[in-house]
């Protein structure tokens, strides 16, 4: 259980998953030494722990260059891994991270609040993609994306199509004696 601040008697599970914001802070505050608590220091720890797990899982099952073509915008504070962690994840995949504007995104991946705690949708961003008719991918959705072992994964009509032309099949030589 949490022992002091603004979650005090919470479980860290609890406050892992209400709370991005706090965790992320939390991490940072133990981190630089501006917290001498030993509960922030142990919750720090389990929100490090929680996020090297989740990217763990999520590079076990990638498929190299599973987001090449792909042109990613990402909005909101997911739960399971953090906003910097999925945006920094994106080109090492062969993916592209698009920051401001999200036209000619070929999806967004939502986080399920804000910062301040307002709900994903009320984001510029999220705006922005439903206007340009961008799909929506929870991190669910992300995780199913690079772990995909298909060429191709359908986003919607905005995903991108396989690059250049197909590679011709090598004929078969003809059967013959050895001289």
């Amino acid at each position: 259980l949490m022992k002091i601040g603004k979650h005090q008697g919470k479980t860290f599970s609890e406050i892992y998953s209400e709370d991005p914001q706090y965790c992320r802070w939390a991490c940072k505050t133990a981190l630089t030494g501006e917290s001498s608590s030993s509960s922030m220091t142990t919750f720090a720890a389990y929100v490090q722990h929680r996020w090297l797990l989740a990217i763990h899982d999520l590079l076990k099952q990638a498929r190299p260059d599973s987001l090449k073509g792909h042109q990613l915008a990402v909005t909101g504070e997911p739960e399971e891994l953090s906003r910097s962690i999925i945006e920094d994840l994106i080109p090492l995949l062969g993916g592209k991270v698009l920051t401001s504007k999200v036209s000619g995104a070929t999806g967004i991946v939502a986080g399920s609040k804000l910062w301040n705690g307002e709900a994903v949708d009320q984001s510029a961003k999220m705006q922005q993609a439903k206007s340009a008719k961008v799909p929506v991918l929870s991190v669910d959705d992300f995780h199913a994306l690079v772990a995909s072992n298909k060429e191709k994964v359908d986003l919607g009509d905005t995903a991108p199509k396989p690059q250049g032309k197909p590679k011709a099949k090598p004929k078969a030589k003809p059967k013959g004696k050895a001289a």
